[in-house]
């Protein structure tokens, strides 16, 4: 993999260490960290962090294909 869900998923928890640290909401880290530990659960922890696109392909009932290249 490019970059392994589970370091992003680290690196989420950082950034929300440091949010608590300074006493700053940070609503957008905690839903990803949250959407980041469903992946990590469903075994995607080794994937490149683009497979954060099968949990959502999943809730959706699609699967996200690649097209032919635009002309």
């Amino acid at each position: 993999p490019f970059f392994p869900l589970r370091l992003m998923a680290k690196d989420i928890g950082l950034v929300l260490d440091s949010a608590a640290a300074l006493n700053v909401a940070a609503p957008g880290a905690t839903a990803l960290k949250q959407f980041y530990d469903t992946c990590l659960a469903k075994g995607l922890a080794e994937e490149d962090f683009a497979a954060t696109i099968k949990p959502l392909e999943e809730h959706a009932g699609v699967e996200v294909k690649l097209g032919p290249p635009p002309l």
